[in-house]
């Protein structure tokens, strides 16, 4: 891995784990889960359209794979970005959200194994148990400080789930189409905003918590810079970062770079926000942190670290 590209990854992975503080901010500012959601995908989508044209290059066009963009867009993009700032919206730690969301490398693996019928062998259930013990731990620490939201913990798992399904999708999607990352993320924020409108409806009838669903808000100078750091800083700048250094990185080493999120993420909304580092979130958030390094990891590696051959 060259130094530049190992320097974005770093960096990436800082701007992604200040994503719960800024989302934090605009909760206590009265910015609800579903205004953050639709400011962050139609803001990306019109940042990324003047990238294309800063760099004089048209994204290529979806084709016949429109319709799987269209699915790719709501249940990807904006299935994610709803999961995570429900969970903060509704008062979740940011420790504990970003913890639960870094779990999509293990929910990778267990929808492989549900639904594409992948081999299950001792490599593939040792993760699993070693990152279901971290949730006990991180649930159970939280549960006994009276903080405990089944609702929060859900829609953070639904993050995790929406970020699975999305890399599952990114991956069918170069495969089939041949067509560039950023232009496929392009296409992917395309259809996120055009599933907006149905969302921006359908969404309050759904679910009356206004935290989660108010359309109303005051639109400080304070509440425009969060929005513009939730959207340009922690969205656009390290998906850009990411893609440049995917040609450059392995796909694997990437991803155990990016594993850095949650520490930056726990330790910023220390800073900013003053919530507290308690033991079991240290305790649960490294078992977390070994099963996702687990599931990284190739087996013939995990195999001569343990002194045994194939």
């Amino acid at each position: 891995m060259s130094v530049s590209s190992g320097w974005k990854l770093f960096a990436a992975s800082i701007l992604f784990g200040a994503i719960g503080t800024f989302s934090a901010l605009l909760r206590n500012a009265g910015v609800s889960s579903l205004v953050q959601t639709s400011f962050r995908t139609v803001g990306t989508t019109l940042a990324l359209l003047i990238y294309f044209i800063a760099i004089r290059r048209k994204p290529a066009g979806p084709g016949k794979f429109m319709p799987y963009f269209l699915s790719y867009g709501l249940f990807a993009f904006v299935g994610m970005f709803i999961g995570y700032t429900s969970s903060v919206a509704l008062g979740t730690p940011v420790a504990i959200t970003t913890l639960l969301v870094n779990l999509q490398p293990v929910y990778v693996l267990v929808m492989a194994s549900a639904l594409l019928k992948e081999k299950v062998d001792a490599f593939k259930v040792v993760p699993v148990i070693i990152s279901l013990s971290g949730v006990v731990i991180l649930v159970g620490g939280w549960n006994t400080q009276g903080g405990f939201l089944l609702a929060g913990t859900l829609f953070a798992v639904m993050n995790g789930l929406c970020y699975a399904v999305y890399l599952y999708m990114t991956k069918v999607l170069r495969a089939g189409s041949g067509m560039e990352p950023m232009d496929i993320l392009f296409w992917g924020y395309v259809s996120a905003s055009a599933a907006m409108p149905f969302v921006l409806v359908l969404m309050p009838l759904a679910i009356k918590d206004p935290a989660l669903t108010s359309l109303s808000f005051n639109l400080t100078l304070p509440t425009a810079l969060y929005l513009a750091g939730l959207t340009l800083g922690c969205t656009l700048l390290p998906y850009l970062l990411i893609t440049q250094s995917l040609g450059k990185v392995e796909l694997s080493k990437a991803s155990l770079s990016l594993v850095l999120e949650p520490v930056s993420a726990i330790m910023i909304s220390a800073v900013v926000l003053g919530e507290p580092v308690y033991a079991y979130h240290l305790a649960g958030g490294c078992l977390i942190l070994l099963a996702v390094i687990l599931v990284n990891t190739p087996k013939d590696t995990l195999l001569r670290m343990m002194g045994r051959r194939r």
